[in-house]
């Protein structure tokens, strides 16, 4: 695109504004998300239909998002990390999530042994953790998705 002047689209976050003309539309775009070049190759193309296979997890907004829960690509995060991987940004139903890539998969993930929502027992040995955290034998849990 080709910037064509200011406009009226400042924001403390995310920068000033600027129109930028792309095709035969201008648009109104936070100089944040704008580079002198393309950005980087992502993980998943834009459009990808891709399966999330982390651990449930609830937002403060009330939205959830759940194992195997199918999504669509709309665009790079800044969720990268050097052990989980570079960040995109995933449709899932209304909500758009930042998720690591290292978290999605093209296809469906495997069912697990017990499903998401289960309660269960721990039948192994105790076990004592760095964190302070202790594991006990008989002690209840519920599952909350693969690890």
């Amino acid at each position: 695109g080709v910037v064509v002047g200011p406009c009226n689209t400042d924001s403390p976050a995310f920068g000033k504004g600027v129109g930028v003309k792309f095709d035969k539309v201008i648009v109104d775009v936070y100089s944040t998300l704008l580079r002198r070049f393309s950005g980087p190759d992502l993980d998943f193309e834009v459009g990808s239909e891709v399966y999330y296979v982390g651990r449930n997890q609830s937002f403060q907004s009330g939205n959830k998002l759940e194992y195997n829960t199918r999504g669509v690509v709309v665009g790079p995060c800044n969720t990268d990390s050097p052990a989980f991987g570079k960040g995109v940004g995933v449709k899932f139903d209304k909500v758009i999530v930042d998720v690591y890539s290292t978290l999605l998969r093209r296809f469906s993930g495997p069912d697990l042994d017990f499903e998401v929502g289960s309660e269960v027992y721990y039948v192994g040995r105790n076990q004592s953790f760095q964190s302070g955290n202790k594991l006990e034998y008989n002690t209840r849990g519920v599952v909350v998705g693969p690890c």
